[in-house]
């Protein structure tokens, strides 16, 4: 009998890649959508040129009866629905409560919650009666935040994670897996986030942060995520999964505000092992960072290319190909830029005078100290962490830009080992600390893509079990006992 997965919902984006990745598993995709015929007429065309079973269905969801009619064909004609995707959007836009009606506050509920009500409505006694199936529910961030002039959209989706975890309640003992997947970030899709922002400025945010810059959220990848759930063994389901890219720390988060030139909590707070690590031998103490920056929270700002000689190295000795000295040169120059990277303008002191002089008449060479700074003071107290944020370290670049992007920070959590399927990376095995600082069971954070090789790393992470807490940077959420925080590396 052939397996069905329904999607409502089916976009050029996450619906209509969802759909295409379940054909390719042998599944037909009945897709579902309210209008433009003609897209998705493509995305059947696309799945049946691949070899793939897909069928189209003009659907107006809202509509009375509509959702249990889709049903009632689709099980009559295709067959049985395995899995079923609710990945009904109901974004109106940002609009104050003046300007938010009572028929578009209702229209927001229609398409999030109650469309998804209907569907469990229909669908579940049959999936009971047969002995399960799996329910994916497409999500975003105004389901665990509210913002200014998201009244609809907040509220209704709001709803709809709550009704995930009813309907998880009653129904997962009866073998039906319900997935609420909230997908916090910018997603590559041209019917949805295209279409918001118009055309000439969507294919500009594609041209800056799509693809390769790994600034938007790819579809087609995301796609892998949804099948990893829908397949899951009954034992580990996951039943809320947080897409998006997730940074974990081993250290503390401070910033400059609380970086107070002191050196004795300094050592403590930002260094690991309090400033002790050493080489095997014991011989040379290795100063480094376990803090959100890690190392560059508290070098003292020189920054060089890797040198030749050690690329030459790497490449010989461990066949680290595509990372030469020309290969990096793009990279760097793009490094050096972000993070203002330039010889250090002031005179030497005269320490530094004296070793200048001293190089030139025993015919040494010499040269600047290139650093990463902008605008700094002259403190001396880089090894403290700089309290006025002239130095261009990790926490205040790169890791607020990631998480500008919807990404997520969570400290606090020690990787102990990847875990590898092959040639590919699956999945960290580590363990959080408390608050006081004591460690708490290991636990293993397991991925749902692909790693990309080349210079980043790009993980789909689905299950990151904690006994008890874990914190997260800005954002502060508390895990209770055994909840589930899902997301992407």
């Amino acid at each position: 009998m052939t397996k069905v997965c329904l999607v409502l919902g089916a976009g050029a984006g996450i619906g209509g890649n969802v759909g295409k990745k379940f054909a390719r598993e042998g599944y037909h995709a009945a897709l579902c959508r309210r209008s433009d015929e003609e897209g998705l007429n493509k995305i059947v065309a696309e799945i049946e040129a691949e070899g793939g079973s897909a069928s189209g269905h003009l659907v107006n969801a809202v509509k009375e009866g509509a959702i249990e009619d889709l049903i009632e064909t689709v099980e009559a004609d295709i067959g049985p629905i395995d899995v079923v995707l609710y990945n009904l959007g109901s974004q109106i836009g940002g609009r104050s409560l003046e300007d938010t009606t009572l028929k578009v506050f209702e229209l927001g509920w229609q398409m999030a919650t109650m469309g998804l009500f209907r569907v469990a409505k229909t669908l579940f006694p049959r999936m009971v009666e047969r002995g399960g199936g799996t329910l994916l529910v497409t999500s975003a961030t105004a389901s665990v935040r509210g913002n200014a002039g998201q009244h609809s959209h907040a509220g209704s989706m709001g709803g709809r994670r709550m009704l995930c975890q009813t309907l998880n309640a009653e129904f997962a003992s009866k073998g039906i897996h319900v997935a609420h997947i909230l997908i916090d970030g910018a997603v590559d899709a041209p019917d949805t986030l295209g279409k918001m922002m118009g055309a000439d400025a969507f294919r500009k945010l594609r041209e800056t942060r799509g693809l390769d810059h790994d600034g938007l959220m790819l579809p087609e990848k995301m796609a892998e995520t949804y099948f990893h759930v829908s397949q899951q063994h009954r034992s580990a389901w996951t039943h809320e999964l947080d897409l998006r890219v997730v940074m974990l720390e081993e250290g503390m988060l401070k910033s400059s505000d609380r970086f107070n030139m002191a050196e004795g909590e300094a050592i403590i707070d930002l260094y690991r092992d309090a400033g002790l690590q050493s080489t095997k031998g014991e011989g040379i103490y290795v100063f480094q960072g376990q803090n959100v920056g890690g190392g560059t929270t508290i070098n003292w700002c020189a920054s060089f290319r890797t040198p030749t000689k050690t690329l030459r190295h790497w490449e010989e000795n461990f066949g680290l190909k595509g990372c030469g000295e020309d290969d990096l040169a793009p990279f760097f120059e793009v490094a050096e830029k972000q993070l203002n990277i330039m010889k250090w303008p002031s005179p030497p002191n005269k320490n530094n005078e004296i070793l200048k002089r001293g190089a030139e008449k025993l015919g040494f060479s010499w040269g600047v100290i290139p650093r990463n700074v902008d605008g700094c003071w002259d403190l001396g107290y880089c090894g403290q962490g700089c309290p006025v944020d002239a130095k261009k370290s990790m926490l205040v670049t790169t890791i607020p830009s990631a998480l500008q992007r919807g990404g997520k920070l969570v400290y606090r959590v020690a990787v102990n080992a990847l875990v590898r399927e092959g040639d590919r990376v699956t999945g960290v095995e580590g363990f959080a600390y408390s608050q006081d600082g004591r460690q708490k069971g290991n636990r293993q954070c397991k991925t749902c893509g692909a790693c990309r090789g080349g210079h980043s790393y790009t993980w789909h992470i689905a299950a990151l079990k904690c006994a008890r807490s874990i914190q997260t940077y800005w954002e502060a959420h508390v895990l209770a006992p055994g909840h589930q925080l899902l997301c992407s590396v």
